[in-house]
Parts: C-alpha cells; sequence; structure tokens
C-alpha cells in the first residue's frame, strides 16, 4: 500500500522503543481496500439450531469457521467456509464438559481442537465433530485465550486487591502458559492498576496477543484510565503502561512500541485505548478519549513508516457497509461482522454476515 500523507511517521529512542506519534486532530479515512487484498462474504446458515444473536468472537481453523454466539451463557457455533452450518456446542452446566459463561475462544490449529475459557474452567472440544475431550478446573476466569507455537496462553485479571493506600485497589492481569497436557510452563504480570474504588469487568472484544510473519509475539491488555495517588505512582508505572505494546521476547515482556498523542504531555494520559494489534506491516489500535469517548482508530503501516488517524473504523468499500471494526484472526487475516439490514416483512431473520479479509503483502 502506498499513502502519501507524510504525517505520524515514527521515530526510535535510544532504547530501541519504537515511539509512534497520532495527531489526534486528523481523520483520515483508510479504506480496506488500502490495507487488504481480498474480503470474502460469508453468510451464516440459519436453522433451528444455528440462530445467532451477538457474534462476541470468530476464529477460523483450516475449513472452519467457529463463530462464539453470546446468547445466554454462550453457544459456539460452527460452520464451513461456504457458511454452511455444522454443529453447535451447547452445554449449560457445571459438570464435565458444561460451562456456566464463556469468556474467550481459541484454537489449536495442528490438533484440530477448540478451547473454550469459560468462568471456572477451560474446556477442549475436537473441531471435526464438537466432543468433548477435557478440562481444567483449576484455571477460573480467563478473560482472554490464545493458542500459538504449542503452547495456551491465559489471561486473567485479579480485581479489588487491598494497597497499602487506604480506600485504593490494585487490579493486576497475568499471563499464565500451559502445555497441551495442561502443564503450567510460565507466568508473568502483563498490567496493574490502581484504583479509587473496587472495580471489575470483563475486556470486551479485544485481542491481547497479536503476531507477525516472523511469528514475533505482541501483548497489549487495556486499562481503564485512572490516577493514582502521587504515593501510588511509582508502583504503577513499573508495569505496562496503556499506550505501549509489548512483545514477547524469551517469556518476558520487552517494550516494543509507544504512541505518543499529540494532544497529551509528559504528565498526563487522557486516552482509554481497547488494543493495540500488530500484524505483518500493520499496526492497528482502537482508542477513544476521556472528554468525548468518541471511537477512534489509528493504523500505522511500517512499509511506508507512515500513520493514520481515522474516526469511527475503516471504510468498508468492498460491500459498502458504512465504518467497520476490524478484529485479527492471524498476521495475514482479519474479519468484521455486520448485522443483515433492509429485512423483508414476515421473512425470518437471518443471521449476522461475516467478512474475512486477507491483508495485503
Amino acid at each position: 500500500m502506498i499513502w502519501l500523507a507524510a504525517c505520524n511517521v515514527a521515530s526510535t529512542d535510544n532504547g530501541d522503543l519504537l515511539i509512534i506519534p497520532v495527531d489526534v486532530k486528523q481523520n483520515s479515512p483508510v479504506r480496506l481496500t488500502e490495507i487488504a487484498e481480498d474480503i470474502q462474504k460469508i453468510e451464516l446458515e440459519i436453522t433451528d439450531e444455528s440462530v445467532i444473536q451477538v457474534i462476541r468472537q470468530v476464529i477460523c481453523v483450516d475449513d472452519r469457521i467457529i463463530v462464539h454466539d453470546s446468547q445466554g451463557v454462550g453457544v459456539i457455533h460452527v460452520f464451513d467456509m461456504s457458511g454452511k452450518y455444522l454443529y453447535s456446542i451447547n452445554r449449560r452446566g457445571q459438570g464435565p464438559g458444561e460451562y456456566t459463561g464463556i469468556l474467550s475462544i481459541t484454537a489449536d490449529t495442528e490438533n484440530r481442537h477448540i478451547y473454550i475459557g469459560a468462568i471456572y474452567k477451560i474446556l477442549r472440544f475436537d473441531l471435526d465433530d464438537g466432543h468433548f475431550i477435557d478440562e481444567n478446573t483449576q484455571i477460573k476466569f480467563s478473560q482472554y485465550i490464545h493458542f500459538e507455537n504449542d503452547l495456551l496462553y491465559v489471561v486473567r485479571e485479579d480485581t479489588g486487591l487491598p494497597t497499602d493506600e487506604e480506600g485504593w485497589f490494585a487490579n493486576t492481569a497475568v499471563m499464565s502458559m500451559y502445555d497441551r497436557d495442561w502443564r503450567l510452563i510460565d507466568t508473568m504480570v502483563v498490567s496493574t492498576q490502581i484504583l479509587s474504588a473496587y472495580t471489575g469487568g470483563i475486556i470486551n472484544q479485544v485481542d491481547v496477543i497479536s503476531h507477525d510473519s516472523q511469528n514475533n509475539l505482541f501483548v497489549y491488555f487495556p486499562a481503564k484510565f485512572t490516577k493514582p495517588p502521587a504515593s501510588m505512582r511509582q508502583f504503577t508505572e513499573r508495569y505496562i503502561p496503556r499506550d505501549t505494546l509489548y512483545m514477547l521476547d524469551e517469556n518476558r515482556l520487552k517494550p516494543y512500541a509507544k504512541l505518543k498523542f499529540s494532544d497529551e504531555n509528559l504528565n498526563e494520559r487522557n486516552k482509554n485505548i481497547s488494543s493495540i494489534n500488530h500484524t505483518s506491516n500493520l499496526l492497528i489500535a482502537r482508542y477513544s478519549s476521556i472528554s468525548d469517548n468518541e471511537l477512534k482508530l489509528f493504523c500505522y503501516d511500517f512499509n511506508s513508516n507512515i500513520g493514520k488517524n481515522m474516526t469511527g473504523g475503516f471504510t468498508d468499500d468492498v460491500y459498502d457497509t458504512g465504518l467497520t471494526i476490524i478484529r485479527f484472526l492471524d498476521d495475514q487475516y482479519f474479519y468484521y461482522v455486520k448485522a443483515v439490514e433492509d429485512i423483508p416483512a414476515n421473512a425470518e431473520e437471518p443471521n449476522p454476515v461475516v467478512y474475512i479479509g486477507k491483508f495485503k503483502e
């Protein structure tokens, strides 16, 4: 891709941290055809078993599209790449193979297994027919799971932890790595926040881990904007600042790229960043300002060394669905979801449509 506007050019500091300026006053719409070379529209078949309410997450494994539908406690629907319905995993309960709420899903592509991160456990199912394999009941509240390099990465957050400062609490997110036999390989802190009130919650529709074509893994865990008391500030800054993307280097987090917003000074940060993701050629961040809460996207092209800031999302100039937020399948592919509009009267409401695109090289 070629972007002619000379704006938001990155630089490096003495520690090789990539500093990427973000001009928040800029609104330069980016068309999907600027970042994608192919986008496929997939209409998901609707049956009595596959009526979808809200798609929370999509993953793809070879010839399968796996959809996390957030209805009830959560349902997993599996389709082929043409959108034909194959089967569902819908096992509400507390017994083996059952769950009381789905938070995240991922897949082991080599062994063709689906992992379901539920509230009180992580479950594993066979991708081909959906039969239950096993589960780990020791891993609870896994807000985000990702399978990569023969390891299952699990991110969970401990909330409301006491601090030395009266009336303040700490939320600490940790990432643990397990092998296929559920053995714990390593654990690290990825984010710590100091909050003025007990605050918890589930991260919503963000991808904590992304990677490039060299299989470098990048980590970003979103944090609610807070301002801790001066006595606690040194403690919190020992952990990941909310404007920095980290690289996983030998199971340790290494600062990789920092977003430097044009309206912030050295003492104030006023952005809620929900995601920073890396592909082979792009860095894409989603954020909003504390003052107006308007959704912004920032897209940085490593080939041209130029970034663009936009309001509301990418412009779908292929299927004309308007502004859209993309999510990552891997370093080469992304997806977005749209509800079907202009439904004829008395017609059965169709499932949402999934669009799968391939990033330009």
